[in-house]
């Protein structure tokens, strides 16, 4: 499969490793997208299918989904909430290495998570680049939300008011309010069109259930 063009933004779906299918997926994503509005116009339930691409997750490939919005023509990839958007690492790993920094522990230990999962050494180093790239942006786009003084990871809390799941939840946050995700979609920011339903978005209905707990890997 090519892999998706650059412009491509993002609906994100609440399911953990262990419960992906893409063929359950790919067969029923009408219903897995009934009532959400499209990220970039607002439409609901103008979707239809766009082929696929892989990613790697880790060192297996995932496929992942793609939809057009038969209202506005904008294609959208339905990423799991277990693989952190431009990259190929876990979003609850990277989240639990990121919080562990921010906490005062040391990039040696923290990043024990990481080697877990044979992460390069020089890795760690660059997420928490990536990081504080994604939290200037986020205070450049959303400064009036918040005090923007805390710490990074202490700010990312307070602005989507949750602590275990920050990477995700700012990445809900900015679909939200109309943004693509932040953290770490490989384009430049996309701003939607200011027709995009505010009080209707595509991160938080029409997801899978999610088990118990913290997303899977």
């Amino acid at each position: 499969m090519p892999a998706p063009p650059t412009p491509d933004t993002v609906i994100l779906i609440d399911i953990c490793r262990k419960d992906y299918s893409f063929s359950v997926i790919d067969s029923s994503f009408s219903r897995l997208l009934n009532n959400v509005a499209c990220p970039a116009c607002g439409s609901v339930n103008r979707f239809s299918r766009h082929g696929s691409y892989y990613k790697y997750h880790y060192f297996s490939r995932v496929r992942i989904l793609r939809v057009r919005c038969r209202n506005c023509e904008r294609t959208h990839a339905l990423m799991p909430a277990f693989s952190l958007p431009g990259t190929s690492i876990g979003t609850e790993e990277a989240e639990e290495y990121l919080l562990a920094r921010a906490q005062g522990t040391g990039r040696t230990t923290a990043s024990a998570i990481l080697r877990g999962v044979s992460v390069s050494d020089r890795y760690p180093k660059q997420l928490d680049r990536m990081f504080f790239k994604a939290v200037a942006q986020a205070k450049a786009l959303f400064a009036e939300s918040v005090d923007l003084q805390p710490a990074p990871m202490e700010w990312v809390q307070s602005l989507v008011g949750e602590e275990e799941r920050p990477l995700w939840s700012l990445n809900r946050y900015c679909l939200a309010q109309g943004y693509n995700c932040i953290c770490f979609c490989r384009a430049s920011i996309i701003r939607f069109s200011s027709a995009t339903a505010g009080s209707v978005s595509s991160h938080n209905r029409g997801s899978p259930v999610r088990p118990q707990g913290r997303v899977g890997s």
